[in-house]
């Protein structure tokens, strides 16, 4: 089972994945930011659901965008400690964030 700290280290993979391919790839950039689900498709092979909306948001230099993952059960109550059914979801892709399906067409099973 992989830990929380695992899960997140491959979310900051993916997530730095995405940001170097926009920063260096102004093709890519514009069709992040115009189409997220379509680019994310033909650069990364990753499929979004239908049901599933990809928000895109650019920073400017008056307004830093911060996101955090959907929290599980115990992190919102402020338990000290993720129960191993918590821990599981995160880690096995529990929430509905990109980073899940990326790690799901890399880890298919």
């Amino acid at each position: 089972m992989a830990t929380l700290e695992q899960y997140l280290d491959q979310r900051l993979d993916d997530y730095r994945a995405v940001v170097l391919k926009a920063q260096t790839d102004p093709v890519f950039r514009a069709a992040l930011l115009a189409d997220p689900k379509a680019a994310l498709k033909a650069a990364f092979g990753v499929e979004i659901p239908a049901g599933i909306a990809v928000s895109v948001v650019e920073e400017t230099a008056q307004a830093l965008t911060l996101v955090l993952p959907q929290a599980p059960v115990a992190a919102a109550s402020n338990d000290d400690a993720l129960s191993d059914d918590d821990l599981e979801a995160v880690a096995a892709g529990g929430g509905k964030g990109l980073w899940n399906y990326m790690n799901k067409q890399r880890n298919p099973h």
